[in-house]
């Protein structure tokens, strides 16, 4: 059997599985150290049967562009190694060099308030001034779409991070941000899932572990009590990483973020995560007295065209 075949073996869960019950993937400098160590635990005939398995998903990725990255290799992400538990191998598409870049992970819900997409836009900024060089989040719609978005215009690194293998564009609804992802220079997917592997209950939590542990900051946007985005908050918190929320009262489903906050994580206002931009709600200019609402119509309108505000959805407004 070939070397080049020993990443893919542990692509498997027969063999990824037995790593993590020993605890004995830091005691090998290689690959094929650990392999020649496993494979002990094995028949020849069950050995061999993953192993024609293995020689059909390396056909399968090579055909389509996908690298594999396995634990030992040099470009493998040096923050990904510091979890408790990282994927032995990861399948790639994009530059590879780009994973060992330092990030910012960005996740939050699907079903975003306005008001916390329109911040997406501000997160390039975010990112430069906070001297990171991109992005890591997981290609779902609302936030992590957003986010992803606002980057890859930007010019800024962006790592999505999937929980099926790197053949499936899911959700099949984010086939535009998949097309300027593969587009894209600095854009790379990752997976722990080999080609073919379909999404399922647990490959999603699995998915936000490494979504966390690419970086040392993890930003929730915006967050419901129960999600994924509180799903990776808990990784995060086992991890050691930072974590900040955006709050703002504009926000219809962050009661996960407010506990977040609570319960010692960074708060972050509109302002402090735009750098430059402010946000008002149109009742707080009716509170000021302006005098009838056709005027308030027009001045507001006149505020849009001559860009001084811009509307960004459920009453509210940004200054430039």
């Amino acid at each position: 059997m070939e070397d080049e075949i020993i990443p893919y073996l542990f692509s498997f869960s027969k063999l990824s599985s037995v790593v993590k019950k020993l605890g004995c993937l830091n005691q090998f400098d290689s690959i094929k150290g650990l392999y020649d160590f496993i494979k002990q635990s094995y028949n020849k005939p069950e050995l061999e049967k993953i192993i024609q398995a293995a020689k059909l998903v390396k056909s399968s990725s090579e055909k389509n562009s996908i690298q594999v990255l396995d634990y030992y290799d040099p470009d493998y992400p040096a923050y990904l190694k510091e979890i408790y538990d990282p994927p032995i191998t990861l399948f790639v598409k994009g530059d590879k060099q780009l994973l060992n870049n330092t990030f910012v992970s960005v996740v939050g819900t699907r079903k975003a308030s306005k008001l916390s997409l329109d911040a997406c836009s501000s997160l390039p900024d975010f990112v430069k001034k906070n001297l990171y060089d991109g992005i890591v989040s997981g290609l779902a719609s609302g936030i992590d779409r957003a986010a992803m978005l606002a980057c890859i215009e930007q010019g800024i690194p962006t790592v999505g991070v999937l929980g099926t293998g790197l053949d499936s564009e899911y959700p099949h609804a984010n086939k535009d941000l998949y097309k300027k992802m593969n587009e894209f220079p600095k854009g790379v997917i990752i997976s722990e899932m080999k080609y073919g592997d379909p999404p399922n209950r647990w490959s999603f939590p699995r998915r936000n572990r490494i979504i966390t542990g690419m970086s040392a900051l993890l930003l929730i946007m915006e967050s419901p009590l129960k999600s994924g985005a509180m799903s990776s908050a808990n990784h995060a918190i086992s991890q050691n990483r930072d974590i900040a929320v955006f709050l703002h009262e504009g926000q219809h489903s962050n009661e996960g973020g407010k506990k977040l906050v609570e319960d010692g994580a960074i708060c972050l206002s509109y302002e402090e995560l735009t750098g430059k931009n402010t946000v008002f709600h149109i009742s707080q200019v009716l509170e000021g007295g302006m005098d009838t609402l056709p005027h308030l119509i027009s001045q507001t309108n006149y505020l849009e065209l001559t860009g001084k505000i811009k509307y960004i959805g459920d009453g509210y407004y940004k200054e430039f």
